[in-house]
């Protein structure tokens, strides 16, 4: 399934014991991209597919109680969101890979990168922060417009249905606004490259930003102009090319 190439769209996958949702666009060397917090894989593919699905397989899946994948009632936790990316390039074999991520995802590749750093060869981080001070909390009360639109992505997606949305978000917010708590010599350890983008009116800091890209012995550095934490889908052609350069420059 996961080699059928630029016709392949969804389908579920058996990893790690659980059915997981697997999404692919483009073809080419394969980039592992990872999606944001109570997000979807295809919201990353379809956004960044029409140039990077040039150049590169963009591959992705749904992580659990997120998107497609079923809620297991547990509470989110990077470090098992970490396993969960681990396992999936395990799956996917073939040695080690490159880690596209964007917000949550992006945390998820620094924590599978210090888990199994033999599955990471490099990795894009796009609006991710590494301690959970480094960033301005945000309206996700519920009614508020970032509630209604994670509500309407996760009804039309969740196994469980609209219903348990309540559920996911509650676990989802104690998990942003507690963790991560990784510190400068904590990604000191991390050895491979890795891209630090963000928009300049990201909620997290631009100063956090300048903080993970020092500490990463490897670390490269793009704040955006005229960009929050939706750089992606604001400006999808800029980042992708940003991805493209960033990736020709590892050989």
């Amino acid at each position: 399934m996961a080699g059928e190439g630029a016709s392949f769209q969804g389908a579920y996958a058996e990893i790690g014991g659980r059915k997981v949702w697997v999404s692919e666009r483009g073809s080419g060397p394969a980039l592992v991209m990872l999606h944001g917090g109570l997000g979807y894989s295809e919201q990353m593919l379809d956004a960044l597919d029409p140039i990077l699905g040039q150049h590169y397989r963009l591959i992705g899946f749904d992580r659990i109680g997120q998107g497609r994948t079923a809620d297991d009632g547990r509470p989110f936790d990077y470090a098992r969101m970490g396993e969960e990316v681990a396992s999936f390039l395990e799956w996917l074999g073939g040695g080690s890979h490159v880690l596209v991520g964007w917000s949550d995802g992006g945390i998820a590749a620094l924590f599978t990168a210090m888990q199994r750093p033999d599955l990471v060869r490099a990795m894009v981080l796009i609006g991710a922060n590494f301690d959970a001070d480094g960033q301005d909390r945000f309206d996700v009360a519920p009614g508020s417009d970032i509630y209604r639109m994670l509500e309407t992505d996760y009804a039309l997606r969740a196994p469980e249905g609209g219903s348990n949305f309540p559920s996911v978000a509650e676990r989802m917010f104690a998990l942003w606004w507690n963790e991560p708590r990784l510190t400068p010599e904590d990604l000191g350890r991390i050895k491979q490259p890795a891209l630090v983008m963000q928009g300049e009116d990201d909620h997290i800091h631009v100063e956090h930003a300048v903080a993970m890209w020092r500490a990463l012995p490897q670390g490269h550095l793009a704040i955006v102009p005229n960009a929050s934490h939706g750089v992606m889908f604001e400006k999808p052609d800029f980042v992708s090319w940003l991805v493209v350069d960033f990736l020709r420059g590892l050989g």
